[in-house]
């Protein structure tokens, strides 16, 4: 079983999207969700920037990810 996660909107956000599910009545919020964040995953429109993880010298001078 998946994990359970939580979202919160604003009330402005919440009056859209309970139109959106009525309008759309095959789409329950929970699909609607899934969909909707997998397809960003997928295909983003936002130039987004990566994180950056610090890396540290191992003892034999290799460079290994900082797990901290």
């Amino acid at each position: 079983m998946g994990k359970v996660r939580g979202v919160r909107f604003s009330d402005d956000e919440e009056k859209l999207i309970e139109e959106f599910l009525r309008k759309n009545t095959l789409l329950d919020f929970s699909t609607l969700a899934k969909v909707a964040i997998l397809e960003f995953i997928k295909r983003p429109r936002l130039a987004l920037i990566p994180v950056k993880t610090e890396r540290k010298e191992s003892g034999n001078g290799r460079t290994i990810p900082r797990t901290n």
